[in-house]
């Protein structure tokens, strides 16, 4: 495996580390320090989640202190994590962080005027940036510097950045640190969002190059860890919503036709006109003015032709609800027409050149951009539009890419009874891909459940690109390890709807699982969907079996259960939890030692078969073929929640446990012949009659 990682970072190329947990991923670092120890290259790890970055840093600091002295290496997360405003929910910290850093700017570039009236900032932030000397720009203050210095050269606890970054802000001093640092360690949105590594990673990757086989001065090596969850994460990164609510309100808020309620006003901070008249101001602000005039619009024509769309879009709305009785996919070339505004002609091109030009202008105001802006347009509403815009400039350029489900949703949400939304899902993250191997130097994926490899390449990369890989064998023992699978039940649809069979086969599975929660110790149940979640919770509560633990809604209820779970063992007691495959609890936690004896998964975990999946799996079975896209699109997926579902166990070479399948479609042979190897020559196959005497954890 270092080896391979060596060559790769040193030839450049794109490779693939299939390889089980306790194969010692994370020491692939050393090997590609290793091979641009002549050529130095930046280096960018990304993580799904947050809490995996300190695997990596503590990896970093250990080659430091014994091999690297001189190496620099930073991390970054997100605003909504390291803001010292931690008390306050993470939207409003968002939207309140946005503001009071725009304020501190404000107060810097008029410091010297007496005239100016103070605005409330931020101190931290205030602290943290300087006006140059040569031009109106910002850059990090001397106090920063100071810090920044310290932070690439010292190991600091993501626990401790808040604390350590005082009297500056956390959020800059990470942001700014990755220009001085060799190796940096981030989640996967600050990679994958074009505007977020265009800020971050300016250095590092040309965004001129982007989609072209051309490699950057400064090309980095990236890594991406768990990389078995990036066609999720880029699909669900770049799909896009909005609902028919938010496009009325916003019309209204332009019109001021609907009063708004007292306690809204107050919060808005908005009078009877006072939209329109911040939309003026905004067009007419000193950092949008140049471009308005460039582009021969008037303010009142730019401000009217927004709201026309709206209009288009709202009506748009109105009949698609009355035309479809359920979801259904819409033709964007209808919806585009329809969006030609008033009774002036408008040519496609000049539509989208006008609808791209506006989203510019309005993407000032995402809070990842640090654009100065002069003026204060309230919390929200600038937000409102810039949401429904970015929809309506990603349908004009994605309505011809077959990558992209156009879809039109009748179903009602929490707040609205009939609130229909126009969705646009991505489905295909190959494009992203493409755009950053072409700017990297290297990629390298690394996980434990990259199974088959050959397949994850497809899916990222598509057929043609060459890709490298490498599958290493479990390296844990055998004898630690049972692995039971059962043929006789079954979660499918068709099966079990024939009421006998039904009946049947639900017997099966309760006494699956009564003979599975009968083992000492810990237990995991993961089914294939929240309503089997509750089957097994009823049966287990109608056996009076204590300790029953439901994976809860919410990350910080989820991380409370887990952590009451896992302090179990310590004091003598045992727990049974459920949950559902392919969830948190799943995914990314070492259950060490007797923390976890036993995982059953009730179901192959397949997601509902709804009108994205079908055309999904159209969409890949006339990339790929009928029966490689229907697996590729469909049944890839919940095998490998499945195989991260029983990865839970064991997690050391001297953890002990029992992984049960329950559903024979894990022996169907197309299914069978993509597990992992150890597990084709280990499983011991069983029905309902058998199991018992095979339920038990190994000496």
């Amino acid at each position: 495996m270092l080896d391979f990682a060596y060559d790769i970072a040193k030839n450049g190329g794109i490779g693939l580390i299939n390889a089980p947990t306790g194969s010692g991923k994370t020491s692939i670092i050393s090997a590609v320090l290793a091979a641009i120890k002549d050529n130095p290259r930046p280096i960018i790890i990304a993580c799904r989640m947050v809490s995996q970055i300190e695997i990596y840093t503590r990896e970093l600091e250990l080659i430091r202190s014994q091999k690297k002295p001189d190496l620099k290496y930073a991390y970054i997360i997100g605003k909504n994590k390291s803001c010292k405003r931690f008390d306050e929910n993470e939207k409003a910290l968002l939207t309140r962080c946005r503001k009071l850093c725009k304020n501190s700017r404000q107060n810097l570039l008029h410091n010297k005027d007496p005239e100016f009236q103070r605005l409330e900032d931020c101190s931290w932030y205030a602290n943290s940036v300087m006006l140059s000397d040569f031009s109106e720009k910002f850059e990090p203050s001397i106090e920063l510097c100071d810090k920044i210095v310290q932070f690439v050269t010292t190991h600091i606890d993501e626990t401790e950045i808040k604390k350590n970054s005082e009297p500056c802000c956390p959020y800059e001093l990470m942001k700014h640190a990755t220009n001085y640092s060799d190796v940096i360690v981030c989640n996967y949105h600050h990679l994958l969002n074009p505007i977020v590594r265009k800020t971050l990673f300016s250095n590092f990757f040309d965004p001129t190059q982007i989609g072209r086989m051309k490699i950057a001065p400064k090309s980095p090596i990236v890594i991406f860890d768990e990389a078995h969850n990036l066609p999720d994460a880029i699909n669900s990164m770049f799909s896009v919503s909005i609902n028919k609510a938010s496009v009325d309100e916003v019309i209204e808020l332009i019109d001021n036709s609907k009063p708004v309620p007292s306690n809204k006003r107050e919060q808005k901070n908005t009078t009877k006109s006072g939209f329109a008249l911040q939309l003026r101001a905004f067009f007419e602000s000193p950092n949008v003015r140049p471009y308005v005039l460039n582009e021969k619009f008037s303010t009142s024509s730019i401000i009217q032709f927004i709201r026309e769309i709206l209009v288009s879009l709202s009506e748009f709305f109105a009949k698609s609800n009355k035309k479809f009785k359920e979801d259904a996919i819409f033709d964007p070339a209808v919806l585009i027409s329809g969006l030609s505004p008033g009774k002036d002609t408008i040519t496609i091109t000049e539509l989208r050149r006008k609808i791209l030009v506006i989203q510019q202008l309005l993407e000032l105001f995402s809070p990842e951009n640090d654009e100065i802006i002069e003026i204060d347009l309230g919390d929200g509403d600038i937000q409102s539009i810039n949401s429904i815009w970015s929809f309506v400039s990603i349908l004009l350029e994605q309505s011809e890419n077959p990558a992209v489900i156009k879809c039109f949703l009748k179903k009602k949400t929490d707040e609205k009874e009939n609130d229909p939304q126009l969705k646009l899902k991505f489905i295909d993250p190959e494009s992203m891909m493409k755009a950053i191997a072409s700017n990297s130097h290297a990629v390298l994926l690394m996980s434990g459940t990259l199974q088959p490899p050959e397949a994850y390449g497809q899916i990222l990369f598509g057929s043609q690109q060459e890709i490298k890989m490498i599958t290493l064998p479990n390296s844990f023992p055998c004898e630690n390890r049972k692995l039971v699978i059962a043929n006789d039940c079954t979660t499918l649809s068709r099966v079990v709807n024939a009421k006998k069979k039904e009946n049947k086969n639900n017997l099966k599975i309760a006494q699956y699982l009564k003979d599975f929660v009968k083992i000492p110790g810990n237990l995991a149940i993961f089914c294939s969907s929240y309503e089997m979640v509750g089957k097994c919770r009823k049966i287990l509560e109608d056996d009076g079996v204590p300790n029953v633990f439901i994976q809860p809604q919410g990350n910080e209820a989820t991380l409370e259960l887990k952590n009451k779970f896992m302090s179990l063992p310590e004091h003598g007691e045992r727990g049974i939890l459920i949950a559902v495959s392919g969830g948190r609890l799943s995914e990314g936690i070492d259950y060490v030692g007797n923390l976890l004896v036993g995982v059953m998964v009730i179901g192959l975990p397949l997601a509902r078969y709804d009108i994205f999946e079908r055309s999904k799996m159209q969409y890949y079975q006339y990339k790929f073929g009928p029966e490689p896209g229907q697996f590729l699109s469909y049944t890839l997926p919940a095998i490998n929640k499945s195989l991260q579902a029983i990865g839970r166990v064991i997690r050391s070479e001297n953890d002990k446990g029992i992984m049960v399948l329950c559903d024979k479609r894990f022996l169907d042979i197309k299914n069978f012949n993509n597990l992992p190897q150890w597990m084709q020559k280990e499983f011991l196959e069983t029905n309902i009659t058998h199991f018992h005497k095979k339920c038990s954890i190994p000496h």
